[in-house]
């Protein structure tokens, strides 16, 4: 198990670079995930203090997981009242990684979830309404980026597809590292603000991916297919869409353009079939696309304290949607790093 769990976790990006069996915005971030107290605490990652990933004063602890201090708190208490071996091989390949390292590791679950139909939502941790499957869970490492998937996924925490790349030579902390999401299917308009423990506002921690997602590739370059879920017919919904999520917590983002057009700040709306961003950002270079059966309206705009690449199937009211409806909102997709070869003004 150590020696899987050293295999997913970036030595120099020094977190855990994805896809997450259960991952909140909190964690995308990267501050407070379980994984990173270990690592921080086992002495193998840059974090020298489990306290100071609580301290909402400094800079780099950004916490905002909705009324659970209390719980984040006594998990960090868990972890550090055991003691860890650790085998002496992986920690040695941990510290002297060579790359790029590709890991591969198989999960399977069971059906779940329960559908209320009073209260019209989804209760994921019960039933059989949702199918069942397996998928590989894949991580390509380089130096300074890491490109992981999930090769299928259904309604969840787990993304599908997490990129993370070094924003600068010399890594200090979680401010130098950039978590985009990408394929994140959603069904139902996601909060954007909530209030925090003093009843400030602060940018809500949870969001699912509410679809069937399909992803292959190989190395760089990636592939996926999604659908929307039918079985959720029944709950009412006022957005289907697909989503890239690009953080700007720490950062804002060098240059991004949709379909050759550039982000100045005010949001970018298109119509078509195809939708293309290309970012450049702090000398890193990578490209997200969609591609749809029928004209939908797609859009690159601010949201929260991300930038959001989204192409809306549905929004509107709240209401349930047919079945059949629900089957053709589908979505062709890639994303690779690197620049586009069609480019006619390349990104600097």
């Amino acid at each position: 198990h150590w020696r899987e769990l050293l295999a997913l976790y970036h030595p120099r990006l020094s977190l855990p670079c994805g896809p997450y069996a259960r991952a909140y915005r909190v964690d995308v971030l990267g501050q407070v995930s379980c994984m990173r107290m270990l690592m921080g605490y086992i002495g193998l990652s840059k974090d020298c203090s489990l306290a100071a990933l609580f301290d909402d004063s400094h800079p780099d602890a950004y916490f905002h997981h909705d009324q659970d201090l209390p719980f984040n708190w006594s998990q960090a208490a868990w972890l550090v009242a055991t003691r860890y071996h650790v085998p002496q091989d992986a920690r040695r390949e941990f510290r002297h990684r060579s790359y790029p390292k590709r890991v591969m590791a198989s999960n399977r679950w069971e059906s779940f979830g329960l559908i209320d139909r009073k209260q019209q939502k989804l209760i994921s941790v019960h039933g059989t309404a949702l199918p069942a499957g397996e998928a590989d869970i894949v991580q390509v490492q380089h130096a300074n980026w890491a490109l992981g998937y999930r090769s299928y996924s259904v309604f969840g925490h787990s993304f599908p597809i997490h990129l993370h790349y070094a924003l600068t030579k010399n890594l200090h902390s979680m401010r130098d590292v950039r978590n985009i999401l990408c394929a994140v299917m959603f069904h139902g308009k996601p909060a954007e603000w909530t209030q925090d423990q003093r009843g400030r506002p602060i940018e809500t921690s949870n969001f699912n991916h509410a679809g069937k997602l399909s992803v292959a590739g190989r190395g760089a370059r990636l592939v996926f297919e999604g659908i929307a879920l039918t079985e959720l017919a029944v709950i009412p919904t006022d957005e289907c869409s697909i989503n890239t999520l690009i953080p700007t917590h720490f950062a804002p983002v060098d240059q991004v353009r949709l379909n050759g057009r550039f982000f100045r700040g005010a949001p970018i709306v298109v119509h078509g079939k195809t939708a293309v961003i290309e970012v450049g950002d702090h000398g890193f270079q990578y490209t997200v696309e969609y591609r749809f059966e029928r004209p939908t309206d797609i859009r690159l705009y601010r949201w929260a304290k991300f930038l959001r690449f989204a192409g809306f199937f549905y929004e509107g009211e709240l209401k349930a949607l047919p079945v059949a409806e629900l089957a053709r909102m589908r979505v062709n997709g890639r994303l690779w790093i690197g620049a586009r070869s069609d480019a006619k003004t390349p990104l600097r």
